[in-house]
């Protein structure tokens, strides 16, 4: 997850709860989500539990902190593993027709560019872009799914 050196740490004298297994990988990156991370626990008839975790309170030293057992996998998530701001699908006549993360502020000539440049064939005239309407807010059924402009 979000830190600097993820990897796989044996458990020894000096490394035995989850502060000292963080501070082993380096520490937190600065994009951890810190409210929530996750142990996964393994129990000897192999079967799996959960355990939430808030990582900031034990790292600061304000919450006990946890004790780490053979088999644990701790993850940290990110900020960005949590958002989708979805991906942008470019076809047509560019060097590389692919889908490319969105980001904010991309403009068309930023995608044009991370798709590799248009080939030869390409018009500099007309290009369509259709984009998908999303309202997760919304509460009812609406007849627009997309937008087309050219």
């Amino acid at each position: 997850g979000a830190v600097y050196r993820p990897g796989i740490y044996q458990l020894s004298g000096t490394l035995n709860t989850v502060r000292e297994l963080v501070n082993e990988a380096q520490g937190l990156t600065g994009d951890a989500f810190l409210n929530r991370s996750v142990l996964y626990r393994q129990h000897d008839d192999l079967t799996t539990e959960v355990l939430p975790i808030d990582i900031k309170s034990i790292m600061e030293g304000t919450s006990p902190n946890l004790a780490l057992q053979k088999n644990d996998i701790l993850y940290i998530p990110s900020i960005h593993d949590l958002s989708d701001l979805g991906n942008i699908t470019v076809h047509g006549e560019v060097a590389k027709p692919d889908s490319y993360p969105y980001a904010d502020n991309m403009t068309l000539e930023d995608l044009i560019i991370q798709a590799g440049g248009l080939r030869e064939a390409a018009s500099t005239v007309r290009v369509d872009v259709t984009r998908r309407i999303k309202n997760p807010r919304s509460t009812a059924d609406n007849d627009t799914i997309g937008q087309m402009f050219s």
